[in-house]
């Protein structure tokens, strides 16, 4: 299938999906906060309190702030796990007004009931995987289809205390870049931020804002660094966009996985569990443990950036992968009052661990 062929097959399944009702948009309007260098955006989204949460998150039974001090990926903050609650699996099967298409034989395609943004879309596995295993080459492999057909950003939320809200394994898709991104066509998008020179590097754009900062480092390709003007530990890699060109999907997935591998290890995020047991989808909490290593990951069709993470949220404010990606959405609006006056950095870097 042509990359238009796709791109345009998601626009068709959303607008017929909105049409009937089968997408729950979450409205919102952000606002821009500039703190440490990036642009984040921040929106109140209220329709969030009524999105459905599966996964059985932990919730931190000390002080917040304590965790700003930990400098041990292993020493999580003593945790409670809510009881879990009968689960209904969204993706077994997947609800056919959202139903994009078949990736790869592997993967499924499908928009996100509870729409963040226009087209914001989901890449489940079509038989029952844990939330909670590393990602593989096959997810690799319908993850880089994507990414370089629609231009879309991916970000994998894994653990109990990363926001996952599904424990039957699923990666997220957004269109970038973020803030120009709901109605006009990419084409003119792409112009606009170009003539505002938001990024002049490689005559590129800002996907999202947290690549204000990672674009400031000229560091080699395939050599991890760590974004030293974030306040938590951390870690980046570029890709050699060069070899891509000249693999096939096989070995672009492949190279993906290696390299995502290389991020766990380098932060020892690899857990102690044993990842080899069955994907029973009757035993779904089985491993929501609370040694289990949680971490978010972020790709674009340049680089990764992995964060691990401490415990699911600081100052009764959630945090996914999402708002490490420069993007932070709040239920209500006491929740900004708290974004404002305690600061987004000081958020992030409570659920994450100091460097």
């Amino acid at each position: 299938m042509s990359s238009m062929a796709l791109w345009d097959k998601i626009k068709k399944v959303s607008e017929r999906a909105t049409q009937i009702g089968a997408i729950e948009k979450i409205e919102s309007s952000p606002l821009f906060i500039n703190e440490n260098g990036i642009k984040f955006m921040v929106s109140v989204a209220k329709s969030l309190l009524k999105r459905p949460f599966n996964f059985q998150k932990s919730i931190s039974t000390e002080n917040i702030s304590s965790l700003s001090n930990s400098n041990n990926i292993n020493n999580s903050p003593k945790e409670i796990l809510q009881p879990p609650k009968k689960f209904i699996d969204p993706f077994l099967p997947c609800d056919k007004d959202l139903f994009v298409q078949e990736l790869c034989g592997t993967h499924n395609l499908v928009l996100n009931k509870f729409n963040v943004s226009n087209y914001h879309s989901i890449i489940a596995t079509k038989e029952y995987e844990k939330q909670t295993d590393p990602l593989n080459r096959y997810d690799f492999k319908a993850i880089w289809e994507c990414i370089i057909d629609c231009n879309m950003l991916c970000f994998f939320n894994c653990g109990p205390s990363s926001g996952a809200s599904q424990p039957h394994k699923h990666v997220q898709l957004l269109v970038t870049p973020f803030h120009t991104c709901e109605e006009k066509d990419l084409t003119c998008k792409l112009e606009q931020l170009q003539q505002q020179q938001l990024s002049d590097i490689d005559n590129d754009y800002l996907k999202c804002p947290i690549e204000s900062i990672i674009k400031l480092y000229n560091e080699p390709k395939e050599t991890i660094f760590q974004v030293e003007q974030l306040p938590f530990k951390n870690a980046c890699i570029y890709y050699q966009t060069d070899k891509l060109k000249s693999m096939d999907k096989d070995q672009i997935s492949i190279y993906f996985e290696h390299h995502y591998r290389s991020l766990l290890n380098h932060l020892n995020l690899n857990s102690d569990q044993d990842n080899s047991s069955s994907n029973n989808i009757n035993n779904i909490y089985e491993d929501t443990t609370t040694d289990f290593k949680s971490y978010n990951f972020i790709m674009t069709k340049e680089w990764m950036f992995m964060i691990p993470r401490s415990c699911y949220q600081a100052k009764g404010i959630s945090i996914n992968s999402v708002g490490f990606t420069g993007a932070i959405l709040v239920r209500k609006e006491e929740e900004l009052d708290t974004i404002k006056s305690y600061g987004i950095m000081n958020i992030l870097k409570d659920v994450s661990f100091s460097k």
